[in-house]
C-alpha cells in the first residue's frame, strides 16, 4: 500500500474544544475509528515503509460547500492542499480555515504513524515540524458543482507533484469548455459504475437486477 485514504472530515471537527490539543492516545483512536469505515482495512497489516501518501477528503464550510484534499506526502516531506476550485491560489497563512482543519487531522495522522511504527517495533523516521507546505497547481473545475468528482480523482491519481499528469485530467488545460463538461460526465459515470459494481457493495446484485429489468423494459417499449 502506497497511499492511505481516510474518511472525510468537515467543519464539525473544528468545533471540538480539544481539537488541536488532543493527546496522542485519543488522536490515535480517532484515526483508527476512521479506518473502521473501510471494513477490509486492518491497520496492523500496513507496512509503514511502503506508505507514500496519507490523504483525506475535506468538506469546507458551515454547512459544507466545497471538497478539497489534504495530503501528507511522506515521500517528499510536504503537506499538500489539492484544490480544484482555485488551483494553486490558496492562502496558507493563519487563521485560514484550511490550515486549521489540516492541523486537526495532522495531529491524528502523526499519532497513527507513531502507533504504527511502534507496533512494528521500528523507529519513527519523520519530523513533521520540518515538512514544508504547498498548494500545487491543480486542474480546475469550470463550475461550482463538481468538486467531489475532482477530489475523488485527486485521491486516486495524485502522484505527489503537478508535473506528473493525472490520467483523468490529461491535457485538461488544452480542452474547451464542452470537452471538459463531457470529460467530467464520463468521470461521474465511471465513479458511479465502480461504486455500484464493487464486490463490497452489499446491494450490488439488487442494483444489477433492477438495471437489467429497466433496460429490458425500455428495449421492449422502444422496439
Amino acid at each position: 500500500m502506497t497511499r492511505l485514504v481516510t474518511q472525510y472530515i468537515n467543519y464539525q471537527y473544528m468545533e471540538r474544544p480539544d481539537a488541536l490539543e488532543m493527546e496522542q492516545p485519543a488522536a490515535f483512536n480517532n484515526f483508527i475509528a476512521r479506518l473502521k469505515w473501510f471494513k477490509y482495512m486492518d491497520w496492523k497489516k500496513i507496512d509503514p515503509t511502503s506508505l507514500e501518501y496519507i490523504m483525506t477528503p475535506v468538506l469546507i464550510g458551515n454547512p459544507g460547500s466545497h471538497y478539497v484534499c489534504f495530503v501528507v506526502n511522506l515521500k517528499s516531506h510536504r503537506f499538500q492542499f489539492l484544490n480544484s476550485m482555485y488551483g494553486d491560489k490558496l492562502n496558507l497563512d493563519p487563521p485560514n480555515i484550511y490550515k486549521k482543519m489540516f492541523d486537526v487531522w495532522l495531529n491524528e495522522v502523526n499519532a497513527f504513524l507513531i502507533g504504527l511504527y511502534t507496533h512494528k517495533k521500528m523507529s519513527f523516521p519523520f519530523h513533521f515540524s520540518k515538512f514544508s507546505w504547498e498548494s500545487p497547481k491543480m486542474p480546475t473545475q469550470i463550475d461550482k458543482d463538481n468538486c467531489g468528482v475532482f477530489c475523488m480523482k485527486f485521491l486516486e491519481e495524485w502522484q505527489g507533484d503537478h508535473y506528473t499528469q493525472m490520467e483523468s485530467f490529461k491535457n485538461w488545460s488544452q480542452l474547451g469548455k464542452r470537452d471538459k463538461i463531457a470529460r467530467v460526465m464520463d468521470l461521474r459515470i465511471g465513479i458511479l459504475s465502480t461504486i455500484l459494481t464493487d464486490s463490497s457493495n452489499s446491494i450490488r446484485h439488487k442494483v444489477e437486477k433492477n438495471a437489467t429489468s429497466y433496460c429490458e423494459e425500455l428495449t421492449q417499449k422502444l422496439g
